[in-house]
């Protein structure tokens, strides 16, 4: 079975809170050969926050803690993806 390759697009958008600042995590995963989007994929970043991919391919997790995580994408007929990233409040979109 030929498993297909995906690819990540991130955007981090930043909500600020009372007590500390929290990080609203976006991005759009697509297949890496056509660069169409991948319904259905799960994101899941150090297996306390996930979500899954609509139709767009876009996903959005909510109030991740700055900090460095391990993100996964898992969707059937794909090679898992991993990436170690660091999510702080110096990155902008």
């Amino acid at each position: 079975m030929k498993l297909k390759l995906i690819q990540l697009i991130l955007l981090i958008s930043f909500a600020q809170t009372a007590f500390s600042q929290s990080i609203n995590f976006q991005g759009k995963v697509t297949d890496s050969k056509t660069n169409l989007p991948v319904n259905g994929a799960y994101v899941f970043i150090s297996y306390n926050y996930s979500a899954y991919t609509n139709s767009q391919g876009v996903f959005r997790i909510a109030e991740i803690p700055e900090g460095s995580y391990e993100i996964k994408i898992s969707r059937l007929g794909y090679k898992l993806y991993s990436s170690e990233i660091l999510i702080n409040s110096t990155i902008r979109d």
